[in-house]
């Protein structure tokens, strides 16, 4: 069978040195592709874009279908033609649907047509808020006809930054250069790599420790047919690293082949006929067939010929190239440990032992505790931390290995529980809990047949004290910031022993009741605990927070945070878009998330009803025939439902709310124990009114100078019961005592309800 793909130039070795792969001159540079509104250089993220990646930055995929204003006959490709694309967040575009695997599969043995620049385990979800992720890009260049897709600074799994991958796919439309009988689609394909410094993913699958090892990156063109394929120099071995050196144009970092038709077209003096001028422009480096450069060299054009020169970590005349032991001497490797340098084709390696990180030259313990995705501590277990590793404990109730942890069943085994012989013992995740039997009062561990504490005659406990049930009794106990004296709470002085307190030296301790305050003196700035000679956040010349940063003292100076909703990016607060990330807000699946400056809000969509934290389908609360609330209760919505609670001053399931009694019970009202306390029937409250004989308010009521008696008609004076008021004339108006009248405008004063 012959090949769909054939090699257009046979490309020029070069293994590049792997201590100058992040920034060095045999590389190449990205092309900026600016896009109205984007304030990235490269195009705009993808995470930018609503309803693209449907995921976090992790194995997820983007269809892109609006390139018919630069592939107006779409693109053509092994025997089918595409008006889409699919760009996969782990180095690769595929034709005909996404490709979510992340474990690099070799080239050719693809099972559906892609394009691959780096086939790797890329994660772009940030490891912490504020750090930069790396990105994803997309730019339509209709200007130049093309589509340039970037991977920029991106990291591996699982949300690795400590060494970055750039580079890029570049498809442009060439049909109007090289249009032979029956080909009508030509697309131009070019990689372009500017900074390897990792190979694979740290997962299971794809085997690798800190960024290395295991099954590396793949990188070509595959038909999905398993044999018609152009895999890179290095694809899928260590040596894929050097592709920011090599090339097969003579240009480092830079890879091109032409698709017309659907196949790849050999481009040079022997081009197949139709296409001679239009191929890539030639030179002799292009030409194996002319290009005497060895191997391990870098072929540079020049008019009318070409030179040879030997890439980094090789040394010769460029004809002959041989390979440089860095590590066979000190001044040649920066690795920090000289025994942990492993020489390589054209470089070294330096690497950090097994649970650390870094680029070799600093290599610093990872905290896999940390990170749930590094660790495999049970979710039962506790997770410790150590240099260059980790350990996992069972927490308490669990037994195991500290990955795998199992309840351990407290109830079957009386020594595992200290429940009294009549309690019922039930079992729980990591626990128990035990029940005394109806008629006992105690928690499980005993069981009193008198309830001391509920019932007030058979405890001594004094109103500001607290009874706590004991075995065979009970204990008087104090809240905080009080000690018992001769059995009465009495407040602690925390601020008369320095160890009660936190209070700076210098600052001025106040005891309150139940604890105490702090406050610097005058002249000095702080919260109490601390107290400065500078106010360093009050005054702006003391402090360098930026207008977006929120200024905080600390001890003897301050820190510059961020407002809550925004995480600092390169020394600039920058909004969280809590949109983003799913685990950074609360909206239902269904509700829009938008974002705001610090936060965000949830929508429902119309038609649902909800706060957008949930959305139901039905209006449980609007419409009274869905919710049995009664009439004195409120009505909330939940998730799925509805909930009714009884209105202030009532009480009840919800369903039904009858009025509290507050009259029943002294030490819910306030009336004065001269007044009669009264409720009403459909109200909520209390109202006082002060009993016959008393005057006031229903809350404080004094004698009115008169008690119940009997008025003697002879004379007009009140009899019988209380001072004697002989000496006070009794006035009338319209047939009504004046002092009576006095009187009830007094009771009528006194009548006002209480909540």
């Amino acid at each position: 069978m012959t090949s769909l793909f054939t090699r257009a130039i046979t490309g020029i070795v070069l293994a590049g040195t792997i201590a100058l792969s992040g920034g060095a001159a045999f590389a190449a540079d990205l092309i900026p592709c600016t896009v109205p509104g984007s304030r990235h250089t490269y195009g705009t993220p993808f995470n930018a874009d609503a309803g693209l990646f449907q995921d976090d930055g992790d194995d997820a995929s983007q269809q892109i279908s609006n390139f018919g204003d630069i592939f107006p006959d779409g693109i053509k490709f092994h025997d089918r033609t595409y008006t889409s694309v699919f760009l996969n967040i782990n180095g690769n575009i595929s034709f005909g649907r996404a490709r979510s695997a992340y474990t690099p599969v070799s080239i050719p043995g693809l099972s559906y047509p892609t394009i691959a620049p780096y086939f790797s385990d890329v994660d772009i979800r940030p490891r912490f808020l504020g750090i930069d992720r790396g990105d994803i890009l997309i730019c339509r260049d209709v200007d130049n006809q093309r589509l340039i897709f970037t991977w920029y600074e991106v990291g591996y799994y699982p949300r690795r930054t400590n060494k970055r991958n750039s580079y890029q796919l570049i498809l442009t439309n060439a049909t109007d250069q090289c249009r032979p009988d029956g080909v009508y689609s030509t697309v131009d394909v070019q990689f372009r790599y500017n900074k390897l410094e990792w190979t694979t993913g740290n997962s299971r699958q794809s085997g690798g420790t800190n960024g290395l090892g295991g099954k590396p990156a793949t990188a070509g063109i595959d038909a999905g047919d398993t044999v018609n394929a152009i895999p890179l120099p290095g694809s899928g071995t260590a040596e894929v690293l050097n592709l920011i050196h090599k090339s097969n144009i003579g240009q480092p970092g830079v890879f091109e082949y032409r698709i017309p038709g659907g196949g790849l077209s050999i481009c040079g003096p022997n081009s197949p006929e139709g296409c001679e001028q239009s191929c890539i422009v030639y030179n002799e480096c292009a030409d194996e067939n002319v290009n005497s450069c060895g191997d391990d060299a870098l072929c540079i054009a020049t008019p009318g010929g070409h030179s040879c020169e030997c890439q980094p970590g090789f040394e010769g005349d460029g004809v002959t190239c041989t390979d440089v032991d860095e590590c066979a001497d000190d001044d040649l490797n920066t690795c920090s440990d000289k025994d942990d340098c492993v020489n390589t084709v054209g470089g070294f390696n330096c690497g950090c032992p097994e649970g650390f990180e870094g680029d070799g030259v600093t290599c610093t313990d990872i905290d896999e505790c940390a990170d749930d995705f590094i660790n495999e501590c049970n979710e039962n277990a506790v997770c410790t931390n150590s240099e260059g590793g980790y350990s996992c404990d069972c927490r308490e109730g669990f037994t195991g290995d500290g990955v795998t942890c199992t309840d351990i069943d407290e109830c079957a085994d009386d020594e595992l529980n200290n429940c009294t012989a009549e309690s019922t013992c039930t079992n729980t995740d990591g626990g128990f809990t035990c029940e005394c039997p109806d008629g006992t009062f105690g928690d499980g561990t005993f069981c009193n047949e008198d309830d001391f504490c509920g019932d007030e005659t058979l405890n001594d406990c004094s109103e500001d004290q607290t009874c706590v049930a004991v075995p065979d009794g009970f204990v008087c106990a104090c809240p905080d910031g009080y000690e018992n004296v001769d059995g009465v709470c009495t407040d602690i002085d925390e601020c008369a022993d320095d160890a009660l307190n936190a209070c700076d030296e210098d600052a001025v301790c106040t005891n309150t009741d139940g604890g105490f305050s702090c406050a610097c003196p005058e002249g000095t700035f702080g919260d109490g605990t601390f107290c400065n000679e500078d106010d360093f956040c009050g005054d702006e010349t003391l402090n360098d927070c930026s207008e977006d940063q929120v200024c905080t003292e600390i001890p003897d100076g301050y820190v510059c945070g961020c407002a809550e909703g925004f995480a600092e990016v390169d020394g600039v607060c920058t909004d969280i878009d809590e949109c983003a990330e799913d685990t950074l807000n609360t909206c239902d699946d269904g509700a829009t998330c938008t974002n705001t400056d610090g936060s965000y809000t949830c929508t429902c969509p119309d038609g649902t009803f909800g706060d957008g934290t949930f959305c139901n389908d039905e209006d449980f609360c609007g419409d009274e025939t869905l919710n049995n609330c009664g009439e004195f209760s409120i009505c909330t919505p939940v998730k799925d439902g509805f909930v009714c609670e009884c209105n202030e001053g009532f009480e009840g399931d919800g369903e039904t709310c009858t009025i509290v009694d507050k009259c029943s019970d002294e030490a819910f009202n306030t009336c004065s124990p001269d007044a009669t306390c009264s409720t009403s029937t459909d109200e909520p409250g209390y109202t006082c009114e002060c009993n016959e004989g008393f005057e006031g308010d229903g809350e404080d009521c004094t004698p009115d100078g008169s008690t119940p008696g009997t008025t003697d008609p002879n004379v007009g004076n009140i009899t019988g019961g209380g001072p004697s008021c002989a000496s006070a004339p009794v006035h009338t108006t319209g047939g009504i005592s004046a002092l009576v009248a006095l009187g009830l405008a007094g009771f009528i004063a006194a009548r006002r309800r209480r909540k």
